[in-house]
């Protein structure tokens, strides 16, 4: 039996975001053997160096997205702290400039689900300086990332060289 894509629907992805991290910042040969199966979800390969600051932004994002998200769901009438946030800092003079600007967020952000999910692949992260130590800021971020609906596969040849801490906060 082939391997296949997970979906919530005929049309979406259970993960409309996969991200590949690795220390060339590449597709190599371990991406490109199930790359095939991945049609639905955006596929996007970033360099570990990187991957923290990627993250963060994620996150800020995430908190944008789903903040407009239960204020349109709320009909306009019940925004959370983050929503609130943003209304204070744009001072829209209508509800129609606020709309406008909702509209054009989620139009850049191009995202079809909601809540959005990600799959984050650390590909060859045995003993990678971002997860050797519990006070490394990846290893605070790994335990906080399902808030963000962002499942993380750690890839590596034997679990002995991941951190006591890391392999206590995976399932």
């Amino acid at each position: 039996m082939a391997a296949q894509q997970q979906e919530l629907d005929e049309k979406n992805p259970f993960y409309e975001l996969v991200v590949i991290c690795s220390t060339s910042g590449q597709f190599d040969q371990t991406v490109n053997s199930f790359k095939d199966i991945i049609k639905k979800s955006k596929l996007v390969c970033i360099k570990d160096s990187e991957l923290l600051d990627w993250i963060k932004k994620y996150q800020r994002r995430v908190l944008k997205y789903n903040a407009i998200n239960e204020y349109i769901n709320s009909k306009f009438k019940d925004p959370n702290e983050e929503m609130q946030r943003i209304l204070e800092k744009k001072h829209f003079r209508n509800k129609q400039k606020e709309i406008e600007y909702i509209s054009k967020k989620l139009q850049s952000y191009d995202w079809k689900t909601y809540p959005h999910r990600c799959l984050l692949i650390l590909d060859d992260f045995a003993s990678h300086p971002l997860l050797k130590n519990r006070e490394q800021d990846m290893c605070r971020i790994l335990k906080k990332l399902r808030h963000f609906n962002i499942s993380v596969v750690i890839c590596v040849q034997t679990a002995k060289s991941l951190s006591k801490d890391v392999k206590e906060n995976t399932y």
